[in-house]
């Protein structure tokens, strides 16, 4: 099918948005691009203050395991901007203790032998028990996570009975930088998801971070690849409802009462 001269309607400017508006001109669609916001970027939006210093919407670290990523910023000429740091995760918890899970190069999964034996703060027989409940994912590696879905991971957790520590401790932490989200309430899938990936893949767990903002070196960029292919870009534009007559999307209106139409429609709005 010929994509010349098609047009795409994507609801949202944010990172998927934007990637989308890339990939999308790359094939000859016609793109407009609808944002909310003033800026774009979404949950990895960054701005200037008043001094002139860069605010970020949280911190961002990049971990090797993001190769999709890897290969956009490579597309666009910013990989370059990917500060490696040394392979090991390093805890800091409430009054001052903390705690290092390292890595050796060797390959998986005995690149993690390190943070088992290693860490100086779980018992070995804490680590015990929570590499035993790792064995299904093992065994089953990427199958696995998704039947789960139906467990938190709290409860995932209380089934395996590794202890009440690591969960505080490591994994608690763990569900909130990820998703912002409680053990209590954040699907198993997610954090065996990533689990197993680092399993999996001795440089998954790697840390980088950018050398500046992720405005300078994602969404700029994103910004002003598609722009150059004919894209349009929208900020301070809210959406009222997609106009659906059960069948399909004829249009969507926004809040000022306008009607967009295209010949396709990508939501890339957080869920």
């Amino acid at each position: 099918m010929s994509t010349h001269n098609k047009t795409a309607l994507i609801l949202g400017g944010g990172l998927a948005g934007l990637t989308a508006a890339k990939r999308l001109t790359d094939r000859g669609f016609q793109v407009r691009v609808l944002e909310k916001r003033e800026i774009f970027g979404g949950k990895v939006s960054s701005w200037k203050d008043d001094e002139g210093d860069w605010i970020e919407s949280g911190t961002h670290c990049f971990f090797g395991a993001y190769s999709v990523l890897y290969d956009l910023m490579k597309e666009i000429d910013t990989y370059h901007a990917v500060l490696w740091k040394e392979h090991k995760l390093t805890y800091t918890l409430a009054e001052g203790d903390r705690f290092t899970f390292n890595t050796w190069n060797l390959p998986s999964p005995l690149h993690l032998l390190p943070a088992i034996l290693k860490n100086g703060y779980f018992s070995f027989g804490e680590m015990a028990s929570f590499a035993k409940s790792l064995i299904p994912l093992a065994l089953l590696k990427q199958q696995y996570p998704p039947s789960q879905d139906h467990l938190t991971f709290a409860e995932w957790a209380e089934e395996k009975k590794f202890g009440h520590r690591l969960m505080q401790k490591m994994f608690r932490p763990m569900a909130l930088a990820l998703k912002f989200i409680p053990p209590e309430e954040i699907s198993a899938k997610i954090i065996l998801d990533v689990t197993e990936t680092f399993y999996r893949l001795p440089d998954a767990s790697r840390m980088g971070f950018l050398k500046g903002s992720p405005q300078e070196y994602l969404h700029q960029p994103l910004l002003d690849y598609s722009a150059a292919k004919g894209a349009v870009f929208r900020n301070n534009t809210a959406i009222e409802e997609l106009l659906y007559d059960g069948g399909e999307i004829r249009g969507v209106q926004l809040r000022n009462g306008e009607i967009l139409t295209a010949d396709y429609y990508l939501s890339a709005l957080p869920i």
